[in-house]
């Protein structure tokens, strides 16, 4: 059984990662990809060690991501492996700020790597967010029974959604920051043809934003099963 409480950035396999951390070039490549990841804005903070604590605490290949459940445990083994420095069992207050989501420069660039990396779910999130929306304000004018299970089950697999992305980080600065990002996507078409391409088993290329040889993840859990 891996010691993940004592293990380090070398140890572990990040080459199937959205972009390795363990690059020499690692920050400098997120950078030109999203300028959300020009977070050196605070003393204590370099990006270098934020943008690693990022990719092993969200992106879909981390073994840390997958493997530990609890999620005030997986936060501070990733902030540790990412260089972060503890003192008596703790961070410094700046640190231990950032893990509970009050530092909305990192929370940005959670979600934008969360986006870059998990591009199917954030899609799927930003479709029914729309749909949950407007089912909503059709019902101050009529509502019936469907109409108040629809809303349910819009608001379900949103839920499910949020889980995905941020792993069960349900702290309202981190809820914001999701659903700030997602409201500013053009999907394009309208909402309701984005669930049946993912029903369908669409992986929804002709929404990624990096086309050269980048291919987002197959949806696994977004309230939407893949067909047999």
């Amino acid at each position: 059984m891996t010691d993940y409480e004592n293990i380090t950035l070398e140890e572990l396999d990040t080459s199937k990662f959205f972009v390795n951390p363990k690059l020499v070039g690692f920050t400098n490549t997120l950078r030109k990809k999203n300028r959300a990841f020009d977070i050196d804005v605070e003393a204590g903070l370099p990006a270098s060690k934020v943008l690693k604590y990022i990719a092993l605490m969200y992106d879909p290949a981390s073994e840390i991501r997958n493997n530990i459940q609890h999620l005030p445990s997986k936060k501070r083994i990733c902030a540790k492996i990412a260089g972060f420095e503890v003192v008596d069992k703790r961070f410094a207050p700046l640190i231990e700020d950032m893990l509970v989501g009050k530092i909305k420069r990192v929370n940005g660039a959670i979600v934008a790597y969360c986006f870059l990396s998990l591009n199917i779910y954030v899609v799927a999130h930003a479709a029914y967010q729309d749909m949950y929306f407007r089912a909503l304000q059709d019902s101050f004018f009529s509502y019936d029974k469907d109409t108040i299970k629809n809303i349910q089950e819009l608001q379900d697999k949103l839920v499910k959604n949020e889980q995905m992305i941020l792993q069960g980080d349900e702290t309202e600065p981190m809820r914001k920051a999701l659903y700030k990002f997602t409201s500013k996507i053009d999907l394009g078409i309208n909402p309701e043809s984005i669930v049946q391409k993912l029903e369908s088993g669409d992986n929804l290329n002709d929404m990624n934003p990096y086309q050269d040889g980048y291919i987002p993840n197959k949806l696994r859990y977004a309230g939407v099963e893949l067909p047999k």
